[in-house]
């Protein structure tokens, strides 16, 4: 299976943006650089800031550039996420000291800082929370009589509450106390200055600059993903500095409105409170069919080597030469040819998965419910292996071509379009549909696509019907069966009793409405009723809502009214062309379906015959 973490592997060609951003980072010298990388749910925002880390770092060992990760989301419910990264820095700079076996005056002074923070929010949370917040929405100077409050009720604690606290949570530095009681004839902006101060002295003292990565905030609840951007504050644009943030801008934005309320804070502000904290904004790019190509081919390749089908070293190779035809891909675009020729002599063990990514990457890359999305790519791949995996349990015998083809349909066509499918294949007779053989010689020779359901029309059924294989003569059923997680929709006739089955027949068979059949329904379980209810309206709107249909599935709210509300709101959905005049002296006799009568009356776009119909009736009535 394919691991929904991130990446420093760039199939997607994150460096041509993240390396550039690394070598603006150190032409900057020691200035403090905070960089904003925004994008979507599941672009890749935490492969793309991996990268950059990785860019600064790069192979040297003696690299002055030291990183820290910072997930905000681990630390969400179980501690101040204030906190949380003001101690996740002070232990890296620990870590640091005590590897090069040197001493620093004043990191223990930062660390005593940080320690006076934890006492002051552990004790006052509520007013400790208005003091640090305020440094995300306005200068330090501003905090001052906030502050003062403060100190007043920290000097009224009990003095013997305080001590337990400092030992609890700073066992390694028993002088707290004596600065505590220092730092209470201060205030609060010097202590932030001096915390800035002693953190800087630090990072000069150890030679190194410090990149924070803060990732993950689009996870988090929207006070833990502003307290994380209001601990940035403190140590934001200190010299040595540099902050990598993955972030949703439009989560941000969110965020600050439910904090401050739409009234008191209009949209500039949403966006300038983001913009404030970011010097350097870089999007994510949007990969395209060159991109998403290589990003399927590779991970078709690493499922090749966990099956034993490739080997690592062949898979790193071809990594590599992907990596550079997609540099390239502005010059053309990344042929069946190119794939094939990066896995050398493995190609022709692999080819299946060489003809998946060339032929499904330009739907991915086009598709509204894809569109090129990293994680959804790695979804569908993962899905489409467990798949996979169920049809050889159950010893299937599927084609894997067929079932990445159904399973692309299933995922990427318009809402409502498999559906339709899955009722055409479990309303055939052997599970074949002969109607494909029309549809891909159509698609082959660019054609009109004819008698088609509607909801198939459009160019993404033109771009699918294309792709291999052809299913004109294959049994579509296993293939359903896999795909459907609500079972009623695609349960088989044998798995009805036979009650049920005699049930489903006649309503299939009868040709109009028959009052002599409830008495065979009436029989049937409701349990079973429900599936075959589904299964007639799925039959009905797979064939465009013919009347026929529509009278057989009326037996069902007429045998068990409970059914009267789903059939009506059936009806509601059906198009307004298809109000046939042959349901309103039949839908007339039931109370419950006046209502839909009376709007289909009113609606000028109902047939002529059917409004003429309904009026009519109602006249006779009187």
């Amino acid at each position: 299976m394919l691991n929904d973490i991130e990446s420093n592997v760039d199939y997607l060609n994150f460096k041509i943006v993240a390396g550039p951003v690394a070598t603006m980072i150190k032409q900057g010298g020691t200035k403090p650089i905070s960089i904003g990388v925004s994008g979507n749910w599941g672009a890749g925002k935490s492969s793309m800031v991996r990268m950059i880390a990785d860019a600064l770092k790069g192979d040297d060992p003696d690299s002055k550039y030291e990183v820290i990760d910072f997930n905000a989301w681990l630390y969400q419910g179980y501690e101040d996420a204030r906190l949380a990264l003001l101690q996740h820095v002070a232990d890296k700079l620990a870590d640091l000291i005590k590897s090069r076996k040197t001493t620093s005056e004043r990191f223990k002074d930062f660390l005593a800082r940080i320690n006076w923070f934890k006492v002051v929010i552990a004790s006052l949370p509520i007013a400790a929370k208005g003091i640090v917040g305020t440094l995300a929405m306005g200068p330090i100077g501003g905090i001052a009589a906030a502050f003062e409050s403060v100190l007043k009720k920290v000097k009224s604690i009990k003095t013997d509450k305080i001590p337990e606290y400092i030992e609890s949570c700073t066992k390694n530095l028993p002088d707290l106390q004596g600065y505590l009681n220092q730092a209470t004839e201060t205030s609060m902006p010097k202590e932030i200055e001096s915390l800035r101060s002693s953190f800087a002295d630090t990072l000069s003292d150890l030679d190194v600059r410090l990149v924070i990565v803060v990732d993950d905030l689009d996870r988090c609840l929207p006070d833990v993903a502003l307290s994380t951007l209001e601990a940035m504050r403190l140590l934001l644009m200190v010299d040595r500095t540099i902050f990598v943030i993955a972030a949703d801008e439009t989560m941000i934005r969110q965020a600050v409105r439910l904090r401050y309320g739409s009234e008191a804070i209009d949209t500039d502000r949403e966006t300038s409170y983001f913009d404030k904290l970011v010097q350097i904004p870089v999007k994510v790019p949007r990969p395209g069919p060159n991109e998403v190509k290589c990003y399927i081919m590779m991970l078709l390749a690493e499922l090749a080597v966990q099956q034993g089908r490739l080997s690592e070293e062949a898979r790193q190779a071809a990594a590599t030469c992907l990596r550079s035809a997609i540099k390239k891909s502005w010059a053309g675009k990344l042929t069946r040819a190119v794939l094939a020729n990066a896995f050398g002599n493995f190609a022709t063990k692999i080819s299946d998965l060489i003809d998946i990514a060339d032929q499904v990457s330009g739907i991915m890359t086009t598709s509204s419910s894809i569109g090129g999305n990293p994680r959804l790519i790695k979804r569908f791949l993962n899905n489409l292996m467990i798949r996979k995996m169920i049809a050889e349990s159950q010893e299937m015998g599927l084609s894997f071509d067929a079932l990445v083809k159904l399973h692309l349909f299933e995922r990427c066509a318009p809402m409502g379009a498999f559906d339709e499918l899955a009722a055409l294949v479990v309303n055939s007779e052997d599970g074949k549909l002969t109607e494909f053989a029309k549809w891909e010689k159509a698609g082959e020779h660019d054609e009109e696509l004819k008698d088609v359901p509607d909801k198939w029309r459009g160019e993404f059924f033109k771009q699918w019907i294309g792709l291999s294989p052809s299913l004109e003569n294959l049994d579509l059923r296993p293939y359903i069966y896999l795909s459907q997680e609500d079972k009623k929709r695609i349960i088989p006739n044998n798995d009805l009793s036979p009650e049920g089955r005699s049930a489903l027949s006649v309503l299939s068979e009868t040709k109009k409405y028959n009052s002599a059949l409830l008495a065979i329904i009436n029989r049937v379980e409701v349990s079973e009723i429900e599936v075959i209810f589904e299964r007639v309206k799925a039959k009905a709107v797979a064939h465009q809502w013919p009347a026929i249909s529509l009278l057989q599935l009326l037996h069902i709210p007429v045998a068990f009214p409970a059914f009267a509300e789903n059939y009506v709101r059936f009806l509601e959905a059906m198009p307004p062309g298809k109000r046939d005049v042959s349901l309103v002296p039949l839908l007339s006799n039931y109370q419950w379906a006046n209502a839909l009568l009376m709007s289909w009356e009113n609606d000028s776009v109902t047939p002529k015959n059917t409004i003429r119909a309904i009026q009519a009736l109602k006249k006779g009535g009187k």
